[in-house]
């Protein structure tokens, strides 16, 4: 999955409730970062610049909004809430509003500055740039940047919820976080062998998923290929210190021997023809 994602509001009113609806990609003209990442202490003050690209081929107003954002067990997009009066007070967009030209990129900066009375805690921001769309029907179209907040000294606690083998050469990870933190997953699938071998790597977290606070995610990992050579019981096995006593059971690849008998046909059959050239 990715973090990106695109809702359509019909009849627009700033502010009113979003109606989802799908169009071809074609169609809109906004073009925004999947994420963005900003760590802050409390009391302090913290921005990340979020690109808009104009796809399009004339010139766009987009609306900028500001929303906070959820994950409910088992979903992955993001539910958009509404910021609290608390929050709004501390996180800021400059503008209302940006005017971009065909093909270019204008910057917005995203600001937070918690006050020092904040507990410390992760959450999620989604930054919204919307476009209306022409028609008898008023209809805008927004494409979002999740932002994933720290605030403060938390950490995340990762753990193993599946690791199984799905067809040739992929798998599904699914990692739940049950600690405060966002969790940035960085392990690494290992095909191993006898006496801990490694035959293969591959990452476990390609596309840089996070998986917020009190979050389950799932996704889809690559495999390291077994080489033709390998032998002996093989499995593979993640590599990944995040996630401590917690980690994932190992996939069973099976046992392989035939490499090394062929290796011994192919040293036994040497051996017996240089043996019957000398006698011969």
């Amino acid at each position: 999955m990715t973090n990106r994602f695109r809702t359509t509001m019909h009849c627009w009113v700033l502010g009113a409730a979003l109606m989802v609806l799908w169009f071809p990609m074609s169609v809109f003209a906004a073009s925004l970062p999947a994420t963005r990442d900003i760590v802050v202490q409390p009391g302090e003050v913290s921005s990340v610049e979020i690109p808009i690209v104009n796809t399009g081929a004339t010139d766009k107003e987009f609306s900028l909004l500001l929303f906070s954002a959820s994950f409910q067990p088992g979903v992955e997009q993001p539910q958009l809430q509404n910021l609290s009066s608390d929050m709004a007070s501390w996180v800021a967009l400059p503008d209302s509003s940006v005017f971009v030209s065909p093909g270019a990129s204008v910057p917005i900066v995203l600001t937070i500055q918690p006050p020092s009375t904040t507990t410390p805690q992760a959450l999620t921001l989604a930054v919204v740039a919307a476009e209306k769309l022409p028609g008898e029907i008023s209809l805008v179209h927004g494409a979002a940047t999740l932002v994933f907040v720290t605030i403060g000294d938390v950490t995340p606690h990762g753990s193993c919820v599946l690791f199984a083998q799905t067809a040739s050469g992929t798998a599904n990870l699914s990692l739940t976080n049950d600690g405060q933190g966002i969790l940035y997953d960085n392990g690494t699938i290992v095909l191993r062998g006898m006496f801990g071998f490694r035959f293969g790597t591959s990452s476990s977290n390609p596309l840089f998923h996070r998986v917020s606070s009190g979050q389950t995610r799932t996704w889809s990992v690559s495999l390291p290929a077994v080489p033709w050579w390998a032998i002996g019981p093989l499995s593979y096995h993640i590599d990944d210190t995040q996630l401590g006593e917690r980690s994932c059971d190992d996939i069973d690849v099976g046992v392989r021997w035939w490499p090394l008998i062929a290796l011994g046909l192919a040293i036994f059959g040497g051996v017996g023809f240089f043996v019957r050239r000398r006698i011969s």
